[in-house]
């Protein structure tokens, strides 16, 4: 095609390290308004470093992605005005946190609004409750593509019930025709759903287990093959998404905290086990 077209050919490639950390330092001082700073950069590691670290990522595909690190950028945007503030006080020793449910959760978010706006789909500004539906469906749909990717077919319809079977069936062949597509899934392989990344593969079957733990058999899979496993970034996604909410899961809290104190209390409160451990505590 050269020859033919008298071009070069150009090849697209991940970022490496070096490009991401430009891009991460350029993108926040351009929207902040403030110089480079030699800590600055070093900020910029650390936080590849943890993200990394967090989600398994040896071969860095995920922030080689020139999108997501800007998603990266965006979710981190109020931390890196702390570090920022921190600096010119001469404060040392700060550190990263990473939340990951609320950092993957943003970036979904933020994918999935593109997605709409690309397609002209939802005018967002005016959206209000439809917006809310259509990515209520639009998490339930991938929830159960990534189950695909994660288990075996033999493993899956052990707790999946003949509707969610069959919806799977349909978003595989809708993919495969190009009908379905926002963003997060690449193609098909033996008829397995290829994400983007395999952490968003975890981060949706976690929301699937989330959402449906109360279903006995969804817990007695989730319980045996997943929680505590190989599937480790799944249980953390899972911990933080059930725990999101203070008031029902006060026993999965205290045990993630280890706060045995807090263990103790709520054991001796409490007349009979069922009144206070829902289905998330009990895993």
């Amino acid at each position: 095609l050269e020859d033919v077209l008298s071009v070069l050919s150009y090849s697209l490639r991940p970022l490496s390290r070096n490009d991401q950390v430009m891009f991460l330092k350029n993108y926040w001082c351009n929207i902040q308004g403030f110089r480079i700073k030699e800590k600055f950069e070093s900020y910029a590691n650390e936080l590849l470093d943890e993200v990394l670290l967090t989600i398994s990522d040896k071969n860095k595909e995920f922030t080689g992605i020139p999108l997501q690190t800007k998603m990266l950028i965006e979710a981190f945007l109020e931390k890196i005005e702390t570090f920022y503030d921190q600096f010119n006080k001469n404060e040392s020793n700060i550190s990263i946190i990473l939340d990951l449910m609320n950092l993957y959760r943003a970036f979904v978010v933020s994918k999935y609004k593109r997605h709409l706006l690309e397609k002209q789909i939802l005018d967002l500004s005016k959206s209000g409750s439809e917006y809310d539906t259509l990515f209520a469906s639009f998490e339930k749909k991938y929830s159960l593509l990534a189950l695909c990717i994660l288990f075996h077919e033999e493993d899956f319809i052990l707790f999946l019930i003949e509707e969610e079977l069959e919806t799977i069936k349909l978003l595989k062949r809708q993919i495969q025709e190009g009908k379905e597509n926002s963003g997060f899934i690449s193609h098909i392989v033996a008829a397995k759903p290829i994400f983007i990344h395999f952490s968003f593969a975890e981060y949706f079957a976690a929301h699937f287990y989330s959402k449906n733990i109360k279903r006995k058999e969804v817990t007695k899979f989730f319980c045996h093959q997943v929680y505590g496993n190989e599937h480790n970034l799944t249980s953390i996604f899972f911990d933080e998404m059930v725990t999101a909410d203070k008031h029902t899961c006060k026993m999965h809290i205290a045990v993630l905290n280890n706060d045995i104190e807090k263990v103790k209390q709520l054991l001796s409160n409490a007349e009979k086990a069922k009144d206070f451990i829902n289905a998330a505590d009990k895993v």
